[in-house]
């Protein structure tokens, strides 16, 4: 399975016609075969003029379905959602209630020798390299 990098995905919107694209075009860009071998519902082929039941089901389609395909994407360590910061920025994110963040070193439990640089505001790693306690 292929990892995704992390970041954002989609940033400044919450609409769930918007998301879906992202999220379908993030899993084919990942290869993900259960995606690509899933149909996307057949009422929500056309997304203007949507019905109640079918703002419904695409909001189920994006975060019942695609999101949670999305999060096995995520990186060791790292999780798949909105940004701490900022709710309406979707992507891959490091996991802070299992890393430790002290200035500017990284410490994962499990991991010894972990050397890295991390922006708590942008969520970013820069580097890092790890070896297994």
């Amino acid at each position: 399975m292929i990892l995704a990098k992390f970041g954002s995905i989609s940033t400044g919107t919450l609409n769930d016609c918007d998301l879906m694209v992202t999220f379908e075009n993030t899993l084919s860009n990942l290869e993900d075969e259960r995606y690509m071998n899933k149909d996307r519902p057949a009422d929500l082929l056309e997304l203007s003029d949507l019905s109640p039941d079918e703002v419904s089901k695409l909001n189920d389609w994006v975060w019942d379905d695609l999101a949670p395909m999305l999060e096995e994407h995520a990186p060791p360590f790292s999780y798949f959602g909105a940004h701490p910061g900022d709710g309406s920025d979707i992507g891959f994110w490091l996991d802070m209630d299992i890393a430790i963040f002290d200035g500017t070193l990284l410490v994962i439990p499990g991991l010894a020798n972990v050397e890295g640089i991390y922006d708590p505001i942008t969520q970013k790693l820069w580097t890092i390299t790890a070896s297994h306690v």
